[in-house]
């Protein structure tokens, strides 16, 4: 019986996420045939779906990258109105801002995007301490809001980080799986489907060529017989 041996071997530069390296074996008959065709088939099934799961991780890494954009755009604004009030802070007589502004809760919600859970933010509570309107500094009632605007938004733009930091991780870990099916497995078993039918179809070749030759001496016996 013949063997052949098809090693694929995947060799990935990054140093967090790596395949292993991955060896299959298969013989050159016509059982092994059919298990490669349904292999193949399973691969084709699968590899739409992979590359559907990248097309939705792309779309929600464009949508973070414009969310954060627009964070970061009004985090420029948020310090452009608070530039005035910065040498207020500064003096030694003014409050401590952060007992006057104090965040009470974020609030997050979980989205799933190609079935990875991803935390968004809802809103910012901040604690509502009144101040009294005739005792407090005419700036700090103009600034508080400003501060917590300010806040708002850097909370924001950490969590659009984080969930960035995810969806590329995750959309990285796609590509490679596309590339997997799509460079690897596919091709490699493609290639071994060809093999084992060139060499089925040269057995057959042989069996025949191997029978007709039988044939002829058998034949040859039997005039040789009727001759003596």
């Amino acid at each position: 019986m013949c063997h052949a041996n098809l090693v694929i071997t995947i060799g990935l530069t990054n140093q967090e996420t790596k395949w292993s390296r991955m060896s299959q074996k298969y013989k050159l008959n016509k059982s092994e045939l059919t298990r490669l065709k349904r292999q193949e088939k399973l691969y084709l099934q699968y590899l739409p779906v992979l590359k559907l799961k990248l097309e939705q991780l792309q779309k929600e890494q464009i949508r973070i990258r414009k969310a954060l954009d627009e964070e970061r755009l009004k985090d420029q604004n948020n310090l452009s109105a608070l530039a005035p009030y910065i040498p207020c802070f500064c003096d030694i007589h003014a409050p401590d801002i952060s007992q006057i502004v104090k965040v009470e809760q974020i609030v997050v919600s979980l989205i799933c995007v190609a079935g990875i859970s991803i935390k968004t933010l809802t809103g910012v509570h901040f604690t509502a301490r009144p101040l009294p309107y005739f005792q407090t500094s005419p700036w700090l009632l103009r600034a508080r809001p400003l501060v917590e605007s300010y806040v708002a938004t850097k909370i924001a733009l950490t969590l659009l980080q984080n969930e960035l930091a995810l969806i590329n991780h995750e959309l990285k870990k796609s590509m490679q799986k596309v590339n997997l099916f799509e460079i690897v497995l596919i091709p490699k078993t493609k290639d071994a489907i060809r093999r084992i039918k060139v060499s089925l179809s040269d057995e057959q070749v042989f069996s025949v060529s191997r029978g007709k030759v039988a044939k002829g001496k058998k034949m040859a016996t039997a005039q040789a017989l009727e001759l003596i």
